[in-house]
């Protein structure tokens, strides 16, 4: 199946550029157009179960919307794109139990802050992986995306 989104919306621009959804608020815009934010609620009530006191960590966590859900759990958001992190940090900087971390997966394997995780989520970070489309892998979503 051929992907239906531009390539440099699914991928990293192979020419050296960004891609549009590496800013934020673009890609809250694409989240709510595409009604993310309507199954949220249900995705973390009943998919990921968490009760207070865990600890959740987000591998790309983007700007941490999902945070704006979560109640009593330590989170810890992790992405490679700066501006997310900064984003981030900006919003949620009067959360206690919330701490962000921008970089590579090597630098997060060797923080302490990413120990001991009652849950790790992966979620909508598959796009970002080089070489697939979210869209082409069997023509479905194969995460529930946020």
């Amino acid at each position: 199946m051929r992907c239906a989104w531009p390539r440099d919306c699914c991928l990293p621009n192979r020419r050296g550029g960004k891609s549009i959804l590496s800013l934020p608020w673009v890609y809250r815009l694409f989240a709510h157009i595409l009604g993310i934010e309507a199954n949220r609620q249900w995705f973390i009530d009943d998919v990921l179960c968490l009760r207070d006191g865990q600890k959740l960590v987000d591998v790309g966590c983007g700007a941490a919307d999902i945070l704006d859900h979560l109640r009593g759990v330590a989170y810890v958001g992790l992405d490679m794109s700066d501006i997310y992190i900064q984003t981030a940090k900006a919003k949620f900087k009067t959360r206690g139990g919330a701490k962000f971390l921008s970089g590579s997966v090597e630098d997060w394997t060797r923080d302490p802050l990413t120990y001991e995780a009652d849950l790790v989520l992966t979620n909508g970070a598959l796009h970002h992986v080089d070489g697939i489309c979210v869209s082409c892998v069997e023509g479905q979503w194969p995460l529930h995306f946020l």
